[in-house]
């Protein structure tokens, strides 16, 4: 048997094996919180359930995202709800962004329920990528909102009625 240095043969007898310990995939608290760091973030529904191919149910969160916390507490640049997941490109004004994302999961989850919908509505996580200031957040929003053009269901972006980034309106 291998032992580590220092490990004396008989300490790990009759011990159960340890677990694997979880990779951290988060940033620290504080890296959410700075103010104008842009984030592409990702939100899964529970067990990939389709629940935003029902138009109705889509168009509450989509109007939710656009004209509530997310976009007051947050400058919101692009936004892609598909029927499974929704794509955010973000940075936190004065708050923690995780948190404001929890909060906002957690209001949309009562008002689906509202709705009809039943069991839980979001993944408990969140993915998300920090982006450098190397990176170019025009095109990350271009990336974000083609999400219905690559999966086949919009030719075009501006015909998917749940995509919007911030350049929209100058393109």
């Amino acid at each position: 048997m291998l032992r580590d240095a220092g490990e004396r043969p008989d300490d790990r007898r009759g011990a159960l094996p340890r677990a694997p310990r979880r990779k951290r995939i988060r940033l620290s608290r504080e890296a959410y919180a700075l103010a104008g760091q842009v984030f592409f973030l990702t939100l899964c529904t529970a067990r990939r359930r389709r629940v935003f191919g029902d138009a109705r149910l889509a168009t509450r969160a989509f109007e939710s995202v656009l004209h509530g916390p997310l976009s007051l507490e947050a400058d919101l640049l692009a936004v892609c709800l598909m029927p499974d997941h929704l794509h955010l490109l973000m940075a936190p004004k004065d708050t923690n962004l995780v948190t404001l994302v929890n909060r906002w999961k957690t209001y949309t989850t009562n008002l689906l329920h509202t709705m009809g919908v039943r069991g839980a509505v979001w993944q408990r996580s969140l993915y998300d990528h920090a982006l450098r200031r190397a990176e170019d957040i025009e095109a990350t929003a271009e990336y974000v909102v083609n999400n219905p053009v690559r999966k086949g269901m919009a030719g075009d972006w501006r015909l998917y009625p749940y995509a919007w980034h911030a350049w929209a309106d100058s393109i």
